[in-house]
């Protein structure tokens, strides 16, 4: 048999997990959410956390056989996948809508982190290699600045370890923790993807804690997450001139080169699926938008009826209808119909309960979603699936203790400064 040919196999092999696991989460996520409230409502047990769970107690187990290692690591890119689909959720207004407050929150706390690790480890005399590891993974996104900061610092296979076992250490407890405080705190969608998005460390449990909470939740810290990631190629600059400096090395700084090469380009595909969302090519539907228009009439006619508003109403039963027969809506556009099929839409006048009912119906309708919306957003719990449960897998216990001494401290230090500060601002502003 040829090498090619094994090397086929064992990458199917290590993917065969990957998608068991994947599969057992889903269907795992609505079995919990009839069966066990307190699961699903108090610790935020959805198909994420099931995910990275069972991956996790699977690695530190039984353990991951080698052979299955280059399968697995094929999803790494899973969750970056996951996050360009994300994109189809947003149009650009409501991008638009986090608005200046949002991004400086983001912008101060990506930038103060790494300020303030750097000032520490000045302060405490960590060694510099470890410092900017710190200060990038601390600062922006977790493991991933880690790497893209190890050939500026020049770091050792040792310090990475220590560097990412710290990350880990807190984003894995932060992946837990935060659903948990945020439901006792009765944090909104928005302060809750707000407060994660900017203090958990890593990314991937930004995600992770985010869409435990909720989808909206997970729009929100989604954001956040894409903003903090478009500050690498910054703070790596930023890195790499306060290492010259203080290791008092005649180094030219490629500050252009490390603006292109480090800006990380799913960012990009993100960006090009909201600008496709807005422009109408993906999620544009002419029934539901005529559904949209006819509710919309109808419930602004509610309170002063007119000759129009019977021949509304008819328009509207009609609309519902139409997309019943269609048979390919979301659940949730499915949910808002039934508010909106009432017995008022048959021509009766209405009683005070549905009317209520047909104005939440109405309200309803900004979150229902065409059919293609409904296929990219379950793509994208899929590759979630997929991304956790590979996360899961590669979360080694024995590797996350290998973090200890000054770059824990300096670790604490940030995850501690991030989390409270994050809280207080979002309850302040948000």
């Amino acid at each position: 048999m040829s090498q090619k040919a094994v090397g086929a196999k064992g990458y199917v092999a290590g993917l065969l997990p990957v998608f068991l696991i994947a599969y057992f989460a889903r269907v795992a996520d609505p079995f919990i959410k009839a069966n066990w409230k307190f699961g699903a409502d108090a610790l935020h047990l959805n198909y994420v956390l099931i995910a990275i769970i069972t991956g996790m107690v699977i690695k530190n187990t039984v353990g991951v056989p080698d052979t299955l290692k280059p399968g697995i690591a094929l999803t790494r890119p899973a969750l970056k996948v996951g996050i360009v689909i994300m994109g189809s959720l947003y149009s650009l207004r409501e991008l638009a809508k986090l608005g200046m407050t949002s991004v400086i929150i983001i912008t101060s706390f990506v930038i103060g982190t790494a300020v303030l690790v750097l000032w520490l480890a000045e302060r405490m005399k960590v060694d510099s290699r470890i410092a900017g590891l710190m200060a990038c993974g601390a600062g922006v996104c977790g493991v991933s600045a880690i790497i893209a900061v190890v050939p500026i610092v020049k770091a050792k296979g040792e310090e990475i370890a220590y560097a990412i076992g710290t990350i880990l250490i807190f984003g894995v407890g932060c992946l837990f923790l935060f659903p948990i405080v945020g439901s006792a705190l009765k944090l909104t969608d928005l302060q809750f993807g707000a407060w994660a998005g900017t203090g958990i460390l890593n990314s991937g449990q930004v995600i992770g804690a985010t869409m435990a909470y909720s989808l909206e939740a997970g729009k929100v810290g989604g954001i956040f997450n894409i903003v903090r990631v478009m500050w690498l190629p910054v703070v790596v600059v930023m890195v790499a001139l306060w290492y010259v400096k203080r290791e008092a090395v005649e180094e030219h700084v490629p500050v252009k080169e490390i603006l292109l090469t480090k800006f990380p380009l799913f960012v990009l595909g993100f960006l090009l699926i909201v600008t496709l969302r807005s422009a109408g090519f993906i999620g544009s539907d002419s029934d539901v938008s005529k559904l949209k228009k006819d509710a919309e009439t109808v419930s602004g006619s509610l309170s002063a009826p007119t000759p129009d508003t019977s021949q509304a109403m008819l328009a509207l039963a009609a609309d519902i209808k139409v997309l019943r027969d269609r048979d390919c809506i979301s659940p949730k556009a499915d949910a808002v119909m039934d508010k909106l099929a009432i017995g008022a839409l048959a021509g009766r006048a209405l009683t005070p309960d549905e009317a209520k009912s047909l104005k939440d119906g109405v309200k309803g309708l900004k979150d229902m979603i065409t059919d293609d919306l409904y296929a990219m957003q379950k793509l994208m719990f899929w590759f979630f699936a997929l991304g956790f449960a590979g996360i899961g897998l590669n979360t080694s216990f024995r590797e996350m203790g290998k973090a200890g001494g000054k770059p824990f401290v300096l670790g604490a230090i940030a995850a501690g400064v991030k989390a409270v500060g994050a809280l207080i601002v979002v309850k302040l502003f948000l």
